[in-house]
C-alpha cells in the first residue's frame, strides 16, 4: 500500500484542498486505464483532524521504475524499444482519450522516477501531483522546484511555470525521460535517440506528435516481436503470473525483499483458466531456480 498524507493547515497555497486532491481525482477518473495504480482508499480526512489532515492510498504495484530497471542488463535494446513504443502510444491517450468518461490529461511530471516498467514491458504512469485534467479550472502551486526533475522538463515550463504546460511539453518530457534507456554504443540505440530526439526540440511546435514518435519507433523494429520472458524477480509486481511445479500463481502484492530473494503475497490460478485458489505467501530464492509457498 502507497499512503498519501496532506496537511492542509501547514499549506502556503491559496487552494491547498484542490490541490490535495488533484492527484486522488486524476487516479479516480482513470481507474479504468491499465496504465495507471490501482486505488485503495478514497479521498477522506484523518479521523479526528477534519479540514486539517486527509488521504488517499494506493495498492503498491511494485514495478520498477525506469531508474531501476535500466539496471537490468537483460533488458536488451529490442525490449527497451517495444516499451518506448508503448509508452508514446499511452501518453497519446492520456491526451486524446477514446472513452468520453475519461479526460484529457496533462502529466506535467515524466521522469525516469514517475514511469515505471510492468512485468509484460507495458508502461505504468506514477505521480500524477502536478497533474491537470484539461476539464476541470488550473490549480498551480505558489512555486514549483524542479529539481531533479529539471533535464525532463520543458524549456516552456522552466520559463512559464506549469501554466505554460501543453501536449508537447509532455511529449517533451517522455522523450527527454526515454533516452535514458538508449544510451549504449548500440547502432539501434543510437537510431532510436534519433528519433526521441524530434520529441525535444526547443520549441514545441516543431516537436513531433506522440503517434509520430510511435510509428517511427515501430518501424526500427522491423517484425513484431515476441512476447518479453517473465523478468527476474526483482522486476515482478502486480499481476505478474508465474509457473512453478505444474502450477500457476499470480502476484497479488511484494511483501519484501532481502540479500537472498523476494517475498510475494500470490494466489494459485486454475491452470487452464483464471479461476482462484488458496492465497499463499512465496518466496524466491536466487541461484535456486525455484519458488516456495505457505498459506496465508
Amino acid at each position: 500500500m502507497i499512503l498519501h498524507l496532506y496537511d492542509l493547515s501547514a499549506s502556503s497555497d491559496k487552494q491547498p484542498l484542490e490541490l490535495a486532491r488533484r492527484e486522488f481525482d486524476t487516479l479516480q477518473r482513470w481507474q479504468k486505464s491499465p496504465f495507471v495504480p490501482s486505488l485503495l482508499d478514497s479521498f477522506q480526512d484523518v479521523e479526528g483532524y477534519p479540514g486539517e489532515l486527509c488521504f488517499f492510498s494506493l495498492v503498491d504495484p511494485a514495478a520498477p521504475t525506469l531508474n531501476q530497471r535500466i539496471q537490468d542488463t537483460a533488458w536488451d535494446i529490442p525490449a527497451r524499444l517495444a516499451f518506448a513504443s508503448e509508452a508514446a502510444r499511452a501518453l497519446a491517450g492520456f491526451h486524446q482519450p477514446d472513452n468520453a468518461d475519461q479526460p484529457p490529461l496533462l502529466h506535467r511530471r515524466l521522469t525516469p522516477a514517475s514511469v515505471r516498467v510492468r512485468h509484460n514491458n507495458r508502461p505504468l504512469f506514477t505521480d500524477f501531483s502536478l497533474t491537470r485534467l484539461t476539464d476541470t479550472p488550473s490549480i498551480s502551486a505558489v512555486t514549483v522546484d524542479f529539481g531533479a526533475m529539471t533535464p525532463y522538463v520543458a524549456p516552456e515550463l522552466l520559463t512559464g511555470g506549469l501554466a505554460a504546460a501543453t501536449a508537447p511539453s509532455d511529449v517533451y518530457a517522455l522523450c527527454a525521460t526515454l533516452t535514458t534507456l538508449f544510451v549504449s554504443d548500440d547502432s539501434l540505440a543510437g537510431m532510436v535517440r534519433e528519433v526521441l530526439a524530434r520529441g525535444c526540440y526547443p520549441q514545441p511546435e516543431q516537436r513531433a506528435t506522440l503517434n509520430e514518435l510511435a510509428a517511427a519507433l515501430d518501424a526500427l523494429q522491423g517484425v513484431a516481436l515476441p512476447a518479453p520472458d517473465l523478468p527476474a524477480p526483482d522486476y515482478w509486481d502486480e499481476d505478474t503470473v508465474v509457473s512453478f511445479q505444474n502450477s500457476r500463481y499470480k502476484i497479488l502484492s511484494r511483501l519484501g525483499s532481502g540479500g537472498i530473494g523476494q517475498t510475494f503475497k500470490v494466489v494459485e490460478l486454475d491452470i487452464h483458466s483464471d479461476e482462484r485458489f488458496g492465497a499463499y505467501v512465496a518466496k524466491t530464492v536466487r541461484h535456486r531456480g525455484g519458488m516456495a509457498k505457505r498459506p496465508c
